[in-house]
């Protein structure tokens, strides 16, 4: 059943390969932190959640394209699967075990929106979140990402009330990135949450915007990790002088 719905989608759009720009890792030179305790207004807005493969969701994704196109008179409309499809013209290829259903240029996010709002209920599983990339996609030049985020009654897997500390650091390997600290509390969940999605992506998710979706390659214990995501000095700074409410 789900290779037939995998070849449908296939038929209809070329889907977009998530190749994670981040990681969860440990340690090393620390370039910007505070010694102050963490803003709860500001960490209630991060959450990390398991996600859908592209193929579990790709006949959904069919049907309200088409549940859309059916009430728009204009028969030249692009439908929702052509708008996520168009801009990656044979530069990526099909992943259907990755969370990203498709990248949209800038101008064209609102209406990507319009449609899953004004049509998703009924169709959609009310697990899903469809969410945007807090940056360009680094396969498809000044594109957004849709990820399909999984929730639990609209929850993340795990939030960001359990961060501790964070601090920004540069790395010779992997660039700009954010160590985060958890409680206790919050390294026995994460722990949990790993443990049960090896070999899937888990999304770091800030204020609505994915900052990335690594794949799990191991239960991660320790309560210490750290997040990539293409970022500049000035991105990593910013990430940490949020989560302080500086």
């Amino acid at each position: 059943m789900k290779t037939s719905i995998i070849s449908r989608l296939a038929r209809a759009m070329v889907a977009v390969v998530a190749v994670a720009a981040c990681v969860f890792a440990v340690s090393c030179e620390k370039t910007h932190r505070y010694s102050g305790s963490v803003n709860q207004e500001a960490v209630q807005q991060i959450g990390f959640y398991e996600t859908y493969e592209l193929g579990d969701i790709a006949d959904l994704l069919i049907a309200l394209s088409g549940e859309a196109a059916k009430h728009n008179a204009k028969s030249d409309t692009v439908t929702l699967v052509e708008m996520l499809n168009k801009h990656s013209n044979g530069r990526v290829l099909m992943n259907n075990t990755a969370p990203v259903v498709g990248c949209v240029l800038p101008a064209d996010t609102a209406a990507v929106d319009s449609i899953i709002t004004q049509y998703g209920s009924g169709i959609l599983p009310l697990d899903l979140k469809l969410a945007w990339s807090k940056k360009y996609s680094h396969l498809v030049p000044e594109c957004y990402e849709l990820i399909a985020l999984r929730t639990s009654n609209g929850q993340p897997a795990m939030s960001g009330e359990y961060i501790e500390k964070a601090t920004s650091e540069y790395d010779e390997i992997m660039g700009c990135l954010v160590t985060l600290k958890f409680t206790d509390e919050g390294s026995r969940i994460f722990s949990r949450v790993t443990k049960a999605n090896i070999g899937k992506n888990i999304a770091f998710v800030v204020k609505g915007k994915v900052y990335c979706y690594p794949m799990v390659n191991a239960q991660v214990d320790g309560g210490r990790v750290q997040i990539t995501g293409n970022f500049t000095e000035e991105d990593a700074n910013g990430l940490v002088d949020f989560i302080y409410g500086k």
